[in-house]
């Protein structure tokens, strides 16, 4: 009802309508209309909606959405994988399962990733470290002094500005 909060009746008919619609993208994908998706149904429907869809990243995405592991996905675990994404498009959804199946932790390995300039890539990496450097080598130095105590002697950095001021003048 546009005030920013989510009822119960507006979650459930969100839920309702967003089923609706998945069924209706599963059927599209069926081709074979056994009420599961297999690897070569999920791979030509990929391909027709023009997204490129590597033989490992299907079998990692038929690993993570086939819940019950007998080789195809059903409706319920299509909708389980889907019911809560942010769009629900056909190449939408590929592009979702493609970002999720080829970012894979256990190889640390980004395959969808493209780098389009290598050599803007490296400037802007470069540009990035020295400011990241630049902005955060001085506030852990700011932290050091004003943490650091010597045994025996008063504490000579009490203010942040006498602190400032010390980094400033030691260069």
């Amino acid at each position: 009802d546009g005030d920013g909060k989510i009822r119960y009746h507006e979650f459930v008919d969100f839920v309702w309508k967003r089923e609706r619609k998945l069924r209706k993208i599963f059927k599209k994908m069926d081709t074979k209309q056994d009420h599961v998706l297999d690897k070569t149904e999920i791979h030509h429907a990929a391909e027709r909606m023009g997204v490129n869809i590597s033989e490992r990243s299907l079998g990692f995405l038929m690993a993570r959405a086939d819940l019950n592991h007998k080789g195809s996905i059903s409706f319920d675990d299509f909708r389980r994988l889907l019911i809560l994404c942010p769009t629900l498009s056909v190449s939408d959804v590929f592009g979702l399962w493609r970002d999720a199946s080829d970012l894979n932790a256990g190889d640390f390995e980004v395959p969808y990733s493209k780098v389009e300039d290598p050599v803007s890539t490296l400037i802007s990496g470069a540009v990035a470290g020295a400011v990241s450097r630049t902005a955060t080598a001085p506030l852990d130095r700011l932290k050091v002094l004003m943490q650091a105590e010597i045994p025996g002697q008063t504490r000579q950095f009490t203010s942040l500005v006498q602190s400032v001021k010390y980094i400033y003048e030691a260069g």
